[in-house]
């Protein structure tokens, strides 16, 4: 895209992100900050995908994201994206892999309560049954089930759990492709005992970490 180009998809984007989440827009002194931003972020880590791929990601991530109240920012954003990023990148192995897993259809709409509780519980089964996969578990089911007081859980232990795996993760995409940049930044950020809450990888250590914790809850509730 040319910087023109770029400019108005910036802001038509973060006007649908809006509308399909109800998110805040920043005041206007720090809105032309926000969509330079944001700009930057679409170059750096959403390269692989378009706009319209962006918005679809929204209409089907953003349902479950709560804001809690803040402004629109880049990690709220991260939140929707992280996991879209890793379900096209799970679907491109699956269709090269040509497993039996399948992809999650998720809600087109918001839930009640007990049916939140009913599509979870679906999800797990058929998670367990080799059905759907892990990564394509949709991580705001955690959000959900934390608000309940369901998820019981030592967090150092799980993050340390989530690290790991995002370590293999990444390792198992250099694998697949070596001239993955996202990835090495990936396993660069992991390997580091400093922690950057605003690298990418932050967001999907702590959506992995959920991932376990919805994986351990399956478990727990696999007879009921």
């Amino acid at each position: 895209m040319s910087p023109a180009e770029m400019e108005m998809a910036a802001n038509t984007l973060l006007l649908k992100v809006h509308v399909i989440t109800g998110w805040t827009i920043p005041a206007d002194e720090i809105m032309l900050l926000f969509i330079d931003q944001f700009k930057k972020k679409a170059i750096e880590s959403y390269s692989l995908v378009n706009p319209d791929e962006i918005e679809f990601a929204f209409r089907k991530y953003g349902v479950g994201v709560k804001d809690w109240g803040k402004s629109m920012n880049l990690s709220l954003i991260d939140e929707v994206m992280q996991p879209y990023l890793e379900l096209r990148s799970e679907i491109s192995r699956f269709e090269e892999s040509k497993t039996n897993s399948m992809p999650i259809a998720l809600p087109e709409s918001k839930m009640t309560d007990d049916q939140m509780f009913e599509w979870i519980k679906e999800v797990g089964q058929k998670y367990q049954s080799g059905q759907y996969s892990y990564r394509m578990i949709p991580v705001f089911m955690y959000d959900f089930l934390n608000e309940k007081g369901l998820i019981k859980a030592n967090k150092k232990e799980i993050l340390d759990k989530a690290k790991k795996s995002r370590l293999n993760y990444w390792q198992n995409q250099l694998s697949f492709d070596p001239r993955d940049r996202v990835a090495k930044e990936a396993m660069e950020f992991l390997i580091s005992d400093k922690i950057d809450r605003t690298h990418p990888e932050f967001n999907g250590m702590i959506n992995e970490a959920k991932r376990i914790c919805l994986i351990n809850y399956f478990n727990e509730t696999k007879k009921d």
